[in-house]
């Protein structure tokens, strides 16, 4: 069984946007972690643990969520997956990154594939 049969509508926030936005939209989608993109193109992935870092470091002061941006918490991971890649090979690599999202190209478009699907 492939990936592609699985594959999720792109839920994205781009590096610019601030992070309660980013937040409002992970709890909305009830997701983990969400792709960060740059002018359209995957640059990496925000998750809950990228924002209490961030938001618990003592060297941004109390500035709230609405103050900084996704571009200061993001981590940069991952490659693309072909969406003909096994299912069973798409989830082994959710583990092996410790992820809940994986980024998938098919010739048509790119995707996201959540863990909980």
């Amino acid at each position: 069984m492939k990936i592609d049969n699985y594959l999720s509508k792109t839920i994205a926030v781009d590096k610019d946007e601030n992070l309660s936005f980013a937040m409002e939209k992970m709890e909305k989608n009830n997701i983990q972690d969400i792709p960060v993109t740059n002018e359209g193109k995957y640059i990496g992935k925000l998750s809950y643990l990228n924002l209490a870092e961030e938001l618990g470091s003592m060297r941004k002061g109390n500035k709230p969520a609405s103050q900084l941006h996704v571009a200061t918490a993001y981590s940069q991971n991952g490659s693309l997956l072909s969406s003909k890649t096994s299912l069973k090979a798409a989830a082994s690599e959710l583990v092996t990154r410790n992820s809940s999202i994986l980024l998938v190209k098919d010739k048509k478009k790119k995707n996201w594939i959540l863990k909980g699907n």
